[in-house]
């Protein structure tokens, strides 16, 4: 038996192994072996960087303001965000910076597979996305899960609001929280788009197939460029996408829910929830 140590819940012996896996992998991550192979080498690198705090101490915030600066700023951080960023700034650009440098699939999660109704070819899919919060409830519940959605807007504005002091921004709070509150308020939306798990269980239900000229007819989204989109995501492995491509629908009444909350939105809240 074993005492469940008091950080948490529960204690099994796939923890007590996990716990042991950790240790020794530090041990192996901490040894240098100059006949390690390459992806060897970059994990201890890596191991190396996060475990060098001085190095992390002096950079301060640097690493995450570049981050920042590179996928087209926060705006709620940034005093001139309308002015220099915005007329240039599209979703289509940005959604496709994120798919292919950060692997975040926000908004869509698009991806190429095995076409599930004929294995001899791949096809690209386009599906409804992951969330901030894992659990329905909490995006569509009130009572007890009202105080999970706080806590996620306060810690939005705490993050804010410390970007906004290392850019050193002015202090406004009231207006760092109404930012985030137009953030949430567009993720639950979104989120309240998509479908429950149990509507989405049986997968050959949910496969609409379509070329990319009919999914952009069928799915404008106010105006979303959806060859630019794919186009971009595609290049990165040099693969070029043509009108008569086909494309796999997972999520028909995501997208068509999607055309409302396009409209209804601005570029600044997009960018700020991105």
């Amino acid at each position: 038996r074993h005492i469940i140590p008091e950080s948490r819940s529960g204690y099994s012996i796939f923890d007590i192994l996990e716990e042991e896996m950790e240790i020794i992998l530090k041990g192996v991550l901490e040894k240098s072996d100059d006949r390690d192979r390459d992806a060897f080498k970059k994990a201890k690198q890596l191991y190396k960087s996060c475990m060098n705090e001085n190095s992390i101490e002096e950079m301060d915030a640097a690493p995450l303001l570049n981050l920042l600066d590179e996928i087209g700023g926060w705006p709620v951080t940034m005093s001139e965000w309308d002015v220099t960023k915005e007329p240039d700034w599209s979703l289509e650009t940005t959604l496709t910076l994120f798919h292919t440098n950060y692997n975040q699939r926000v908004v869509f999660d698009t991806f190429v597979w095995i076409d599930i109704r004929n294995s001899s070819k791949y096809v690209i899919y386009v599906d409804e996305t992951d969330f901030g919060i894992h659990f329905r409830d909490h995006y569509i519940r009130d009572g007890g899960e009202y105080k999970v959605r706080d806590a996620y807007l306060q810690f939005m504005v705490l993050i804010a609001e410390m970007v906004r002091e290392d850019r050193n921004v002015t202090k406004n709070d009231t207006f760092v929280e109404e930012e985030m509150k137009k953030v949430l308020e567009l993720e639950i939306e979104i989120f309240n788009a998509t479908a429950p798990l149990e509507e989405r269980r049986d997968i050959t239900q949910l496969y609409n197939k379509m070329t990319l000229s009919q999914l952009q007819v069928k799915f404008d989204l106010n105006g979303f460029n959806w060859t630019q989109f794919l186009q971009g995501i595609m290049s990165s492995v040099n693969i070029e996408v043509y009108p008569e491509e086909e494309i796999v629908v997972f999520c028909v009444g995501y997208l068509q829910k999607l055309q409302y909350i396009f409209q209804k939105h601005s570029k600044r809240t997009f960018q700020n929830y991105l």
